[in-house]
């Protein structure tokens, strides 16, 4: 966690990565938008599996109802 920092050094963090965890509670938030413009394997809130309209194997469901159990399957599937 880097507390708050503007934008454009998060773009710049961004697109030093591979993979991202968005938060548990906004799908669509910019820094998902910005990880997607950068291409990252993105893991997501499992609830919003039903609203997501973007069709990409980048995109990966996760639970966030046990931090063990996610950490695992996160692990799991990092290429």
């Amino acid at each position: 966690n880097l507390g708050y920092i503007d934008r454009d050094k998060t773009k710049k963090i961004i697109s030093k990565c591979k993979y991202a965890i968005t938060n548990p509670e906004n799908l669509y938030s910019y820094f998902f938008q910005d990880c997607m413009s950068y291409d990252l394997k993105i893991f997501f809130n499992a609830i919003f599996k039903k609203y997501n309209i973007i069709k990409s194997k980048r995109l990966v469901p996760i639970k966030y109802n046990n931090p063990i159990q996610d950490f695992k399957f996160i692990k799991k599937n990092l290429d």
